[in-house]
Formats: C-alpha cells, structure tokens, sequence
C-alpha cells in the first residue's frame, strides 16, 4: 500500500444552530499534518469536533473553508468516491444478507475487478485478520470482535492511501477492546498505511497512536506523542483528560539556586496560575513530576 501524507490548511466547519439561528463553530480553524506511515488519533470529548473532522477527510463533510491535502492532492472538494481512503465505522456496517467473504470482497467487486482475483485477495486479507475459515459465515454468527476485523479488512483490501477509524472499538467489551487495539496497530505497523483514529478514550489513544491531537470546542489544544502529552501537558484540560491527576493550588514561598549557579530571584513570591504552575507540578496516581526548577522551589498550598 501506498501511504500517503494528509495536511489541513485552516480548516474551518460552521453549523447553523436550528434553535438559536447562530453559527456554531464545530471546527474552528486547525492546522496538522499526517505523515506518510503514521497513525495519528484526535482525542476529545463529545462536542469537540473530531468525528466532523473525519467526516471532512473522508468527503462526507464539506469544509466551510480551508484546504484538505492527500499527499500532493487537493481533495477538499473530491467527492467521497474519489478519494483514496476507506474507513471502519463504530457500527461496523456489514450488510446482512451478504456472507463475510463477500462483504470483505464488496468494494473490489463495484471497482470490478475480476471475480478470481477478489477471492484471492479476500482469503488473503481474512487470514491477515484471523478469520481464514470463517469467509462462508454470515455476519450474524460472528462476536463483536470478529465483526469489527470484517470491517477492517473490507476497509483494507481496497488498498487505501488513508485509513479512517471512527471509534471502531467503542461497542465492544473491555477484553476485546485491548485485543483489538493490538491488533488494528498490528497491521496498520505491517501495511505502513497512514490513519487517522476517533475516539474519547484516553487509554486507546495512548497505546494506539505515533501522536494525539486532543481536542476541545472545536479546537486543538495539544499536539504531541502520547509520552509528551501525559508529561508535559499545556493545561488543565489536556492533563485532566489524558491522566489521572490531582490539582491544587499553591503560591511560591521561595527558590534556591539552580545547578548552574542562576538565581531565579524574579520567580519568588510570584502566584503561580495554570499553564504557568503546569509546566513545574503535576502530580498523579504514578508520581510526581518534576521540573530542575521545581526541586529548588518551596511551595506552599493557598487552599
């Protein structure tokens, strides 16, 4: 499969409210890029505009404004059919009457390839996702987990530039939530294909993804590697949301030195307020994080 990049230009998606008659921001103008080969997860509650964000990659949104790139493609306007991505949805989506070699075989057969050459491709990308001797079954006789490596697979065997997952794990148990996070990372490591992942839940993102866009009313407030953002959150939000963590309120009392000799003399006595205190103390149910600046700071609790 042929990765390809994905870059948002100043995206911008706007809604009427029907009660209020106002405009909405859903996404209120970012700016990223994918690399080719990564997997990159928007992580945000409900509201916050990752799954519109999806939707306009995949052309099932339009932006209001901004541009949306596919490797050198400008694709903001390409309708759904035209675009080199495929994606799993939360619902799975097989069709009924169709057995699981067939839904698998689905999008090859209206690209009307021939028939021996979907049946090839089929076993090969059942057996990929563990399902070999199931390709005669109706979708009805297979778990939640089987189902949801159908829908993969029917999304992988068209060979996308992109890959798009709408939090495909949140129907499913808690065993089989971990199972399948080991195995989407599996082959989206294996086949080198660039994704993108939805979801609201912080441990999924962590263990899924090369970096985490977290998101909130629209906007990005952070965009780092799972490691930087739990150690090194920019506020509240992003540190109440990705970890377990306990805040409180404190106001400098004194500072010694630093390694180096500085006196940091301008920073004593100085009320400390989020982001300026989260760059120093963030405390969790692991440890305590600490900064060379904080070893040397005596604090004391104003409430």
């Amino acid at each position: 499969m042929a990765s390809k990049s994905v870059t948002f230009d100043n995206i911008k998606k706007i809604f009427r409210d029907p009660q209020s008659g106002q405009d909405v921001a859903a996404v209120a103008g970012v700016s990223f890029r994918l690399e080719p080969g990564e997997l990159v997860t928007l992580l945000g509650p409900s509201g916050c505009g990752k799954s519109t964000i999806l939707r306009m990659l995949s052309g099932f949104e339009q932006p209001t404004s901004g541009k949306i790139m596919i490797g050198d493609n400008d694709v903001t306007n390409t309708p759904p059919n035209k675009r080199d991505t495929a994606m799993v949805f939360q619902s799975y989506g097989l069709f009924p009457h169709m057995n699981v070699a067939e839904n698998v075989g689905y999008g090859l057969k209206l690209r009307k390839i021939p028939q021996n050459e979907i049946d090839t491709k089929v076993q090969k990308f059942l057996e990929m996702v563990g399902l070999g001797q199931m390709g005669k079954r109706p979708p009805s006789r297979l778990s939640g987990g089987q189902q949801q490596r159908v829908a993969l697979a029917r999304s992988l065997i068209v060979e996308p530039s992109v890959l798009l997952l709408d939090e495909p794990l949140s129907n499913l148990d808690a065993l089989l939530r971990e199972q399948m996070r080991v195995e989407i990372r599996r082959l989206q490591k294996s086949l080198g294909i660039t994704a993108m992942y939805v979801t609201h839940d912080r441990v999924e993102a962590m263990s899924l993804s090369d970096r985490i866009i977290v998101m909130k009313l629209g906007h990005i407030i952070q965009i780092g590697t799972p490691s930087d953002i739990y150690r090194d959150p920019v506020d509240t939000f992003v540190a109440g949301f990705v970890g377990k963590v306990a805040f409180f309120p404190c106001e400098v009392k004194g500072l010694s030195p630093l390694r180096d000799g500085r006196n940091p003399s301008r920073l004593a006595t100085k009320r400390w307020s989020w982001p300026d205190l989260s760059r120093f103390l963030s405390v969790n149910r692991e440890r305590v994080l600490k900064t060379e600046l904080l070893r040397r700071i005596s604090i004391s609790a104003t409430a």
